[in-house]
């Protein structure tokens, strides 16, 4: 069985080598990961973590047009709700979301999207959070970007 303890930093440098270049720098969208070696580790598995991310990027890559950036920073240890967590921030400087979709972004619905697109990636970003006690928080004002804030507890084993 994997861990349930994941090194962040690490992931995120690892997603951007093996994700960056297919689903932002070929079409031209910036794509830039911040983050310091220091970062204490988070208690999720790195695959649920992975899996969280990664549905982030895509849907990111989608929204996005050429010229415009995803930032993803790694921003270290905060207090949420008393308990010591890691933030991980997203941002990008798209269109944002459409009001009707944001009074319910966490909730599967059909996709609006076209293609193979379900319309759960949220939901399932947000259960998989939920399970590791994880948060997400969105923020988004159409025309001016979304970001996400993911707030992971903090391994306390070690």
């Amino acid at each position: 069985p994997e861990p349930p303890v994941c090194r962040v930093t690490e992931l995120l440098r690892d997603m951007g080598a093996l994700y960056g270049d297919a689903l932002f720098v070929r079409h031209g969208i910036g794509f830039d990961l911040r983050a310091t070696q220091d970062v204490p580790a988070a208690a999720i598995p790195a695959s649920a973590l992975k899996q969280v991310l990664l549905h982030l990027f895509r849907n990111a890559s989608e929204a996005l047009q050429p010229g415009q950036r995803l930032t993803v920073s790694v921003i270290g240890r905060v207090i949420m709700d008393g308990r010591s967590c890691l933030e991980i921030r997203l941002v990008d400087n798209g269109p944002g979301l459409p009001a009707d979709r944001a009074a319910d972004l966490f909730a599967p619905r059909p996709s609006a999207k076209g293609g193979g697109h379900r319309g759960v990636g949220l939901s399932v970003v947000r259960e998989i959070l939920s399970q590791w006690r994880a948060q997400i928080l969105c923020r988004s004002q159409p025309g001016n970007g979304t970001s996400f804030q993911i707030f992971v507890p903090l391994d306390q084993t070690g």
